[in-house]
């Protein structure tokens, strides 16, 4: 029976308020405390939002607020479930209220990227010592991306603590698990801006109406992006201009993410609020958009629903039911490919990008040799094999450079023998092996290309190894 319970401090994880109920417990293991709180003792504690919990514990958490009131301002729902889809937000959020796991489905959190740990503030945890006596975990230090306290414009600290179900080992307060650190000040100011900002959007009031985020934030983009027949056609422009407002920020999305943003595929809060910096949107703009579309059929339903004496939800439901369906259905088609004219601006912006990355290749010789072929450039250029087939200029360029396996192995062979020799080792024929991971018959097949790439000492050198 749970005889006390702490209140929630402003901000605070969930993860944290049941940390610090354990700490006051006097619960001799972490078990003991979890069969109090969790319909299984043997669960792993979610750090960001919170598994299963007894009834009795949910009594207690919403004895001064809604379980809904709790999730959206004791986890990270806001920061993960903000832009999604309408319909897969709401499902996130009755999973999250039902407890049955399945938000990690529905929200996009980032998978496998191990290394996180809960973060802290050293100047928060020193004002919330002097105010409440104890500190605790700030959500608004765990949002993927920020790596600065917006409120004291420092870096946030690693823990040790790690972030997700399967890596949490127990319940660990912020009080015990933090240790005393240097206070390293940032003195970037679009970082700082841009901290701010997502730190704005991530408080605000969730809202569960607007949809389609990635067409409010095209309806926002300068005129000098768009045609006439209001098509983004310069989005390499608009991209480098990105690029060159966060310059100062590390990590920035590739061009790829970017587009996929403006074309409701992404939903990433981080990606999102700065693009909604970069043109000029208010946090609270952000936070309560409707894009026109969705206006202009409020008003649609509006008058159906006084013209026909209908209730407006009834029409809201049935009209939003049949547009989803025919997009649905339209999808293939809006998907099915891009206009010839869009594929040759394409061909020509992308050009100069393979011909800078053969340069590189030919040019770099400390590094193992490449085989330049389609496949390779499609990764380095992030695109598919299918759009680089609707290419030509690309694919020409990549041609050029054709060479068969065995000129291939002959580059590998020259390079490897390089490095031994620059390592002032002995050379041996399995240094060779050990570097380029080729069998005798094939290095035996690449001899012929090796005299014709290299001096006489070297290939006599090279042939005497086998």
């Amino acid at each position: 029976m749970i005889a006390y319970f702490p209140e929630p401090y402003q901000d605070e994880l969930a993860y944290s308020l049941f940390a610090r109920y354990y700490m006051r417990s006097g619960f001799a293991t972490v078990r003991d405390v979890m069969a109090e709180l969790y319909v299984n003792r043997w669960y792993r504690a979610d750090t960001l939002f919170f598994n299963k919990l007894l009834p009795e514990a949910v009594e207690i958490m919403t004895k001064h607020m809604t379980i809904k009131q709790f999730v959206e301002k004791h986890t990270m729902f806001p920061y993960y479930a903000r832009f999604i889809e309408q319909d897969r937000r709401k499902r996130a959020l009755e999973s999250l209220i039902n407890m049955d796991g399945n938000y990690h489905n529905l929200l996009p959190i980032p998978k496998g990227k191990s290394g996180r740990f809960l973060r802290y503030c050293p100047m928060c945890v020193k004002e919330d010592r002097e105010k409440y006596g104890e500190t605790f975990w700030h959500r608004a230090h765990q949002m993927d991306g920020i790596n600065i306290c917006s409120r004291h414009a420092c870096r946030l600290i690693d823990s040790g603590v790690p972030i997700g179900v399967k890596q949490s080992s127990g319940l660990e307060s912020a009080e015990q698990a933090v240790r005393d650190a240097d206070i390293i000040y940032l003195y970037d100011s679009r970082e700082k801006e841009m901290a701010e900002y997502v730190t704005a959007v991530f408080w605000s009031d969730m809202n569960y109406t607007n949809d389609k985020v990635g067409t409010f934030l095209r309806g926002k983009i300068d005129e000098k992006y768009v045609s006439a027949n209001g098509i983004v056609n310069k989005i390499t422009e608009l991209y480098k201009g990105y690029t060159e407002y966060f310059s100062s920020i590390p990590d920035h999305m590739d061009l790829q993410r970017f587009q996929k943003i403006y074309n409701g595929y992404r939903w990433n809060s981080y990606e999102i609020c700065q693009l909604a910096l970069l043109e000029g949107i208010t946090a609270k703009e952000l936070v309560s958009f409707k894009t026109s579309d969705e206006e202009i059929m409020e008003e649609t339903y509006r008058k159906i629903s006084q013209e026909y004496n209908i209730d407006y939800y009834t029409v809201a439901a049935i009209g939003k039911t049949i547009l989803n369906d025919y997009y649905r259905k339209s999808r293939v088609q809006k998907k099915s490919g891009i206009q010839m004219h869009k594929w040759e601006q394409m061909d020509l912006e992308i050009l100069p990008q393979v011909q800078q990355l053969i340069e590189w290749v030919n040019n770099n010789l400390e590094e193992r040799p490449v085989k330049i072929c389609a496949y390779w450039a499609c990764r380095q250029l992030k695109i598919t094999t299918k759009q680089m087939d609707n290419l030509p200029r690309c694919k020409a360029e990549i041609k050029k450079y054709k060479e068969s396996q065995e000129h291939y192995w002959a580059r590998e062979i020259i390079w490897a023998v390089n490095q031994v020799d620059n390592a002032g080792i002995e050379l041996c024929w399995k240094k060779v092996r050990e570097l380029t991971n080729i069998r005798k018959h094939n290095y035996v097949a690449a001899l012929s290309y090796v005299k014709e790439m290299t001096d006489t000492t070297k290939y006599e050198r090279i042939r005497q190894l086998i």
